[in-house]
């Protein structure tokens, strides 16, 4: 049987010897009380009045739940935390690329269902997901881990443990390289029996957010028989958990926290019985009032668990002293263990009156005794001790040792000093090598000895080596011997350097350990805050002990034979540091290790009582104190259904792993909460992940202000979105326990006013988290409960304590509503903060709209303080239904107050008035006027301490209206519901007009933009600016996938994402149309759109939404592939590209479209982009596109000089064509030569250009048969930027004209005119090639398109490829493709710009392989960046990376954004780069996997956008470009062909 099922099964049988050796009394007693409770429930369950002196604590229970409650089947179902069934909630959770989340808080409840799934971040890897979770935790084993299955959307893990519980992913090829982890913490579904209230015990479960726990300290209970009388007080105030301190044996302290024995109870619980019985109070007893509470009563325990220390008295450190920090196991604390010695004697000889002539006695009550405490120590104790010997080396001793080591290193072991003449040289300095590793620095010496410390003599010997030289012949003995005195000269001034900088160091800790003493003991002495301790006596010692020795007593012992006892381990073991706190501290880091100063700079916050346990880092380091704890903490969590984990900040998180692990084993569903002081809430969240801490300790009394108190409520108080069945799984904070008062803090009553307690509480009460109190703070006791020095005992409940004392009855009703709002579903809290003093709450419910709003007037300030005499109203919209209650505190703190000597009491004379369910005619404190849909509550006497809490629900009409979306809503889930019905009658043009739709796209048919919320307006007036927002709640829409292609319909996230967008780029838009079509040429599927609404593709938004800068003709057939064909929208593409045919003019399509009427005939390459879609059109559509050759062309421009024709079909002037004499026009107009001057030249279409530049040209080199064209004063490709700024001189001068042969129009134009020979071969087009005709139509010249192909492919590499060969002065850089032929500036050749890579996909045979790999090599490293390709070679001395459009400086490279395309990193690049690698590249598996990563990038931050999009460029290294397009069609449509490409290389290489 393994370990931990022996301690399991010891534990269990422990436990049943215990329960077997109950004491009857003890259950009977509790039995009685619990009968007594429910007695008193039954007989009040139908009383409906209103008075506070009426209403009992269960019926004003049962009334809040009757008023709230709006459905019986809400009163049977208490909701989960976030307002539905825990079982039903999935939570999702991104797996990122190194998101590395150990201080990230992933917090659950028990039962709901965790769906994993891969982030863009990870887009392409084959990830492994890895948990060490178990449905079973007494299985549990912490190291031990199992696959989760992600591949799945329907894989869910659903968490049946509670719990922390670890996750990690790694590459399923490279499990040894991770690539996030995270841990998962699971709240314990907590159970409780009915409760005092309830006529039957039926099991319930009690939520996290509806505890309300009072802290009891156990010494103060009294005997185990006395017991229910005092756990009363609690139960009648409507605590449902109560919080026990240690219930172990106590030290010689008597401190609450310094347990003597952990295996021993309390004897002061023992009953008169037990004492006449001759026994203890045992386990046992307490397990049973504790499963009494719980079974009978509804209330559950926790106790505190205390790990880190032990009382100086335990008897057990006498047999294993090496548990505890010691000088024999810890030498390093010998000196601070001096240092301590030297403090106490200052105690002794102040007490003994040693200084009374300096002016120091017992009484220390100046800042003149501490200066002269300060003086003597430093000068008359300190240099008794010379503390700083224990970490000096001896420097003479050192020497002479290192001498020998230098001897016997240069001439061997065997030589001696004075021997040497004839000794032979082994081993000369001059040939060592230096080593720069080599250095001198002192090495403590492990035991602390006075100059003890030493050095690495190999290390030293190179150091000296390298900074001593030896000048002389190699066999120079005298020469030698020189070397060896000056290393020896130089080594000894290093050792005096070391020790003079030791020497200094530990002169400023020594400085700072007397410095802390002199604050300690000022604040002990001085302080108004502080205890006041009138005299320094051994009792009360001037420095605290940071030492124990109860067995040596070291007390007496002179520092001689103090310091001799130190390197004695029988006396040195015994020789305890004391354990506290240091403020500040790193809370990960061990104070008392080797590494620390802590005890000798006297920084520790020390408990005198108890000792510092030393675990080391395994079981096997301190075998007893493990096993030990082990047991004590199992105990406890056998016992209890919860442990506080004491002092958690200060436990070593590997050993409150360890039996927190063992802790869950024996009580699965265990309730954990801690405090921490790390000032840190990722540290905090370290803590919480790896313990499974459920809730976090916070305090109220840590706020000083009202306002802080508010901004903890929000803090700790609410979730902040609605219930919803698929949520993020995202980071949150710590869950919270918070309490009003804890039993570490003084009352507020000191620290505030007696007037605050219950306005204060009131706001506690209404977050959305776990609240909790100390034991004396309803009874109004105005001084600390202190867990160290009080000794009285608590009152039962009886004519001293009962529902008049105090705030007892306030807090009842505040329990209750805490319970109430915490189990139904009131999730949400918002706060407000109405003045200084006045806080206003609102709880609401956002499943039932209903809302509590509680207003608190706190009492921070004496009543006479600067309280506002008028409290502005409060306007609340809804339907008022009841004022729950209003209560304050009444009366004046008790004048002379006494403390009781035998019990603990508080003020007599202030107690809470209450009244509840109240009319507003029947207030006190407020009035309601109605003002419509407006309540406004006025305030007419609201003094400090009021509390007032009200109860609203939605207007009739909201209700209505709400019901009506409800059922709307619903019917998504019905299959044949009336929504269903229309949706499935969606085609992509109305998906387009319900989901997008930009603001300038709706302004210009509607005149009304998108909405605008607080926030800020949304970027579509259509779902999707909604949808963004509701996409990181739900992650799939099936809807529009359905309307797409296979190949989206089956793609992944990236690919559906990538369409989407591209969705919102294609609708009908009527102020931008298509030209008229053919009417037979109008697919049936868009006839309900023939006209104006035909769809267009929107360049990008939204700077090209609408107006004659939608359509461009270049970006749109760039685009047709990735945005129509691959999606399936064929019919859309059809449309597009007949509607641009009929726009031919010049044998060119439009670079601006505007509808026709007004287009522009400036690019050079729209029409091969265009004859390329037609291409893509006919490989693409299913069985074969050529069809679409014959479709008729509406032709609006029958020759270049007429007008447009954009009547009736029906008219004479209309001509219709078929596609094919379409395409062969712009062919034959290429071949023959194009030469014209734009229309309307000059400012009325271009107000920057030359007149120069309205003269375009265009025509094939007969020789290489490249498409050439376009001057120096033009720019007719994608490159398009024109200057525009006098300031600078650019305007009129195009930034890249690009004239001569573009590399990309090379390689369209190959790729069309192949493609035409193929077809006219298969009889599909009637043309063999082109050809030049004189003005009758004669024949002068003609080409085949074989043939025209062919010149083209024999001609590139020559032309185009600069290798290590090539000649030429203009060279910048080899091994790449130039981006033009034949420019009018030469050196434009010879750039490096990315349009080599669009050759390379659209007509790969061009290139040679080799050169293809190498110019890809050059892009890699010079052009792709993150997102984008940069558009220029960064070495190029026109590189300019960043673009800015309002640039108004004289820089000529830069002035209104000039550098467009000279560097800035453009999107739609990218994607034939990697599209280029595939196709060139032999192993596509290797390139798969790299292209997935790097498209990683894209995919988050296409994820991550809010227009659904990937924009036009970004500036230098992807930084954000603000002029850019946030999506562009054709950054979209790029990568969809590449993602295609892809899948079709995967599908093919698995066959």
């Amino acid at each position: 049987m393994p370990e931990e099922d022996i301690e399991d099964a010891a534990a269990a049988a422990a436990a049943a010897a215990a329960a077997a050796a109950t004491d009857d009394s003890v259950k009977r007693s509790v039995v009685t009380a619990a009968d007594g409770v429910i007695q008193t429930a039954a007989a009040n369950d139908n009383i409906t009045a209103t008075n506070s002196n009426t209403i009992t604590n269960v019926n004003m229970k049962n009334l809040l739940r009757s008023h709230l409650l709006t459905s019986t089947a809400e009163a049977e179902t208490e909701l989960g935390q976030h307002g539905i069934a825990n079982d039903q909630l999935v939570l999702v959770y991104s797996l990122e690329l190194n998101a590395f989340n150990k201080s990230k808080l992933f917090r659950c409840a028990k039962y709901n269902r965790v769906r994993f799934h891969l982030a863009p971040s990870l887009y392409g890897r084959s990830v492994t997901l890895l948990t060490n979770y178990s449905d079973d935790y007494t299985q549990f084993k912490r190291e031990t881990y199992s696959e989760v299955p992600i591949s799945d959307a329907h894989n869910v893990l659903q968490l049946l443990s509670s719990g922390s519980f670890h996750f990690y992913y790694t590459e399923k090829n490279r499990p040894k390289a991770v690539l996030g982890s995270f841990y998962i913490v699971v709240n314990p579904e907590l159970t409780i029996y009915g409760g005092a209230n309830s006529k039957q015990k039926k099991a319930e479960t009690l939520s996290v957010n509806a505890i309300q726990c009072q802290t009891v300290l156990s010494k103060c209970m009294g005997s185990i028989d006395t017991w229910p009388e005092k756990l009363k007080v609690s139960i009648e105030s409507g605590y449902n958990m109560i919080h026990w301190t240690p219930i172990q044996e106590l030290g010689s302290s008597r401190s609450a926290y310094s347990l003597a024995n952990q295996h021993r109870i309390n004897p002061s619980f023992r009953s008169a019985a037990m004492i006449e019985g001759g026994r203890d109070c045992s386990l046992a007893d307490i397990a049973t009032v504790v499963d009494e509470l719980r079974t009978e009563l509804g209330v559950l325990s926790i106790t505190d668990i205390v790990l880190n220390h032990t009382a100086n008295e335990s008897v057990w450190l006498t047999e294993h002293p090496e548990a505890a920090y010691n000088c024999s196991n810890a030498p390093w604390l010998r000196p601070a263990f001096l240092l301590d010695r030297l403090f106490w004697h200052l105690t002794l000889d102040i007490e003994d009156g040693r200084w009374s002539d300096q002016g120091l006695t017992t009484v220390v009550n100046t800042e003149q005794h501490l200066d002269t405490a300060r003086r003597l120590f430093t000068a008359e104790y300190l240099p008794m001790v010379k503390l700083e010997e224990f970490y000096l080396c001896d420097e003479s001793a050192l020497i002479e040792q290192f001498e020998h080591h230098l001897i016997c290193f240069i001439y061997g072991s065997d030589a001696k000093k004075g021997n040497l003449d004839d000794a032979p040289i082994v081993q000369h300095p001059a040939s060592v090598f230096p080593s720069k590793g080599g250095k001198i620095e002192l090495v403590q010496d492990a035991q602390y000895r006075r100059f003890g410390s030493s050095i690495d003599f190999s290390s030293a010997l190179h150091a000296i080596i390298t900074d001593v030289k030896y000048v002389g012949e190699p066999d120079d003995r005298e020469a030698l011997g020189r070397w060896i005195n000056f290393a020896l000269l130089h080594l000894e001034k290093v050792l005096k350097e070391q020790n003079d900088r030791v020497r200094s160091t530990i002169k400023d800790h020594l400085a700072s350990a007397v410095e802390n003493v002199i604050k300690g003991a000022r604040y002990e002495r001085l302080d108004s805050c502080g205890p006041k301790v009138p005299k320094v006596t051994r009792k009360t010692p001037l420095a605290t002990q940071y030492f124990t020795d109860e067995i040596n007593g070291h007390h007496n012992k002179d520092l001689i034979q103090i310091e001799e006892s130190l390197f004695d381990d029988s006396k040195s073991s015994f020789y305890m540091a004391h354990n506290g706190w240091v403020m500040g501290d790193d809370p990960l880091r061990n104070f008392a290790d080797a590494d620390s100063w802590v005890y000798l700079r006297r920084e520790l916050v020390c408990w005198g009582d108890s000792v510092k346990l030393r675990y080391g880092l395994k079981p096997e380091d301190s075998p007893f104190l493990w096993s030990f704890m082990e047991q004590y903490v199992t105990q406890m969590a056998s016992t209890f259904q919860g442990l506080r984990l004491d002092n958690c900040h200060s436990t070593p998180i590997h050993v409150a792993k360890y039996v927190l692990d063992a802790a869950r084993r024996v009580n699965p569903d265990l309730y954990l909460i801690a405090e921490l002081f790390t000032a840190s809430e990722d540290i905090d969240n370290i803590f919480v992940n790896k313990l499974g801490i459920i809730s976090l300790i916070r305090e109220a009394m840590s706020a000083p202000s009202s306002f802080e108190l508010g901004r903890q409520v929000y803090r700790y108080g609410g979730e902040p979105c609605a219930p919803l069945y698929l949520r993020p799984f995202v980071p949150t904070v710590a869950h919270a326990i918070f309490f009003d008062l804890t039993h570490d803090n003084e009352s507020p009553i000191v620290r505030r006013t007696a007037f605050d307690p219950l306005a204060s509480s009131a706001l506690v009460a209404m977050t959305y988290s776990a609240v909790g109190s100390n034991r004396g703070l309803d009874e109004l006791v105005p001084h600390h409960i202190h867990v160290v020095n009080e000794e009285r005992q608590y009152s039962g409940w009886n004519e001293s304590v009962n529902e008049s004392t105090g705030i007892i009855k306030g807090k009842q009703m505040l329990n209750h509503l805490h319970h109430f709002l915490g189990s139904h579903g009131f999730s949400q809290a918002f706060v407000d903060q109405r003045d200084r003093d006045t806080v206003v709450v609102t709880r609401h419910n956002p499943k039932t709209h209903q809302s509590v709003i509680l207003a608190a007037r706190t009492a921070f300030h004496p009543l006479h303080q600067g309280y506002a005499s008028h409290l502005e109203p409060l306007k609340i919209e809804g339907k008022f239904e009841k004022i729950l209650f209003e209560m304050k505190i009444a009366g004046q703190p008790d004048e002379a107050f006494v403390k009781d000597g035998l019990v603990i009491n508080g003020y007599q004379k202030m107690a809470n008035q209450v009244k509840a369910m109240l009319e507003p005619n029947q207030s006190e404190m407020i009035s309601l006027q109605v003002e419509g849909a407006t309540n406004v509550i006025h305030f007419k006497n609201f003094p400090p301490s009021s509390v007032v809490a009200i109860s609203f629900s939605l207007l009739d009409s909201q209700s209505q209206a709400l019901e009506a979306i409800c059922r709307s809503i619903e019917q998504y889930d019905e299959e044949k519901s009336d929504i269903n019905a229309i949706v499935q009658q969606l085609d992509l043009i109305d998906l387009n007009y319900v989901l997008f739709r930009s603001n300038q796209e709706e302004m210009d048919e509607s005149g009304n933009g998108v909405y605008t919320i607080s926030s800020g307006p949304f970027v579509y007036c259509g779902l999707a600016g909604v949808m963004f927002h509701l996409a990181k709640i739900r992650t799939h829409n099936d809807l529009v996938w359905s309307l797409s292609s296979d190949f989206v319909n089956q793609g992944d996230n990236f690919v559906q994402r990538l369409a989407l967008g591209g969705y919102a780029l294609i609708g009908s838009h009527s102020p931008s149309p298509l030209p008229p079509l053919a009417k037979a040429s109008i697919p049936k599927s868009l006839s309900a759109y023939a006209g104006p609404k035909l769809p267009t593709m929107a360049a990008g938004l939204p700077h090209f939404a609408s107006g004659y800068m939608r359509n461009w003709g270049r970006d749109t057939f760039i685009a047709l592939k990735g945005l129509t064909l691959l999606t399936g929208q064929f019919d859309i593409a059809k449309v597009i590209i007949l509607g641009f045919a009929g726009t031919l003019r010049h044998g060119l399509i439009p670079n601006l479209l505007d509808g026709g009427r007004n287009s522009r005939y400036n690019c050079r390459d729209a029409v091969w982009w265009w004859l390329q879609s037609i291409k893509d059109y006919i490989h693409t559509v299913p069985g074969g596109g050529e069809d679409i050759l014959m479709e008729k062309v509406r032709r609006i421009f029958p020759t270049d000089n007429s007008p447009a024709q954009m009547g009736d079909e029906e008219t004479a002037d209309t001509v219709l064509e078929p596609l094919h004499d379409t395409v062969q026009q712009a062919l034959d107009r290429h071949f023959a030569g194009i030469d014209f001057i734009e229309r309307n030249a000059g400012t009325q279409i271009d107000a920057h250009m030359t007149s120069e530049g309205f003269h375009i040209k265009v025509g094939v080199d007969r020789l290489t048969g490249f498409v050439y064209g376009g001057n120096q004063w033009n720019c007719g490709t994608w490159m398009d930027k024109m200057g525009s700024s006098d300031k600078a001189g650019n305007r009129g001068h195009p930034a890249t004209p690009r004239d001569g042969s573009p590399v990309e129009i090379v390689a369209l134009c190959k790729s069309v005119v192949t493609f035409l020979s193929e077809l006219h071969q298969r009889g599909h087009y009637p043309y063999e090639g082109v050809k030049r005709c004189d003005a009758s139509g004669a024949v002068l010249e003609s080409l085949t398109f074989s043939q025209w192909a062919e010149k083209i492919q024999s001609s590139f590499e020559s032309n185009f490829y600069i290798g290590e060969k090539t000649e030429n002065k203009l060279i910048n850089r080899r091994h790449i493709y130039k981006d033009t032929v034949g420019a009018s500036k030469q050196w434009m050749d010879f750039q490096l710009r990315p349009n080599f890579l669009v050759a390379m996909c659209v007509a790969h045979e061009l290139f040679d392989r080799q050169h293809a790999l190498e110019a890809l090599e050059m892009a890699e490293q010079h052009l792709r960046g993150p997102l984008g390709m940069k558009t220029l070679d960064p070495s190029d001395w026109n590189y300019r990376g960043d673009y800015d459009n309002s640039n108004d400086s004289n820089d000529y490279t830069v002035a209104n954004g000039f550098n467009y395309h000279n560097g800035p990193e453009w999107l739609w690049p990218t994607g034939f780069y990697f599209m280029a690698r595939l196709k060139f590249h032999v192993e596509h598996t290797h390139e798969i996997v790299q292209i997935n990563q790097l498209l990683a990038t894209h995919f988050e931050h296409l994820s991550q956008s809010e227009w659904f999009g990937l924009p036009e460029l970004t500036n230098s290294n992807g930084s954000h470009c603000h002029h850019s397009c946030t999506i562009q069609a054709w950054s979209h449509a790029t990568l969809l062909e590449l993602l295609h490409l892809k899948n079709f290389i995967e599908k093919n290489m698995f066959e």
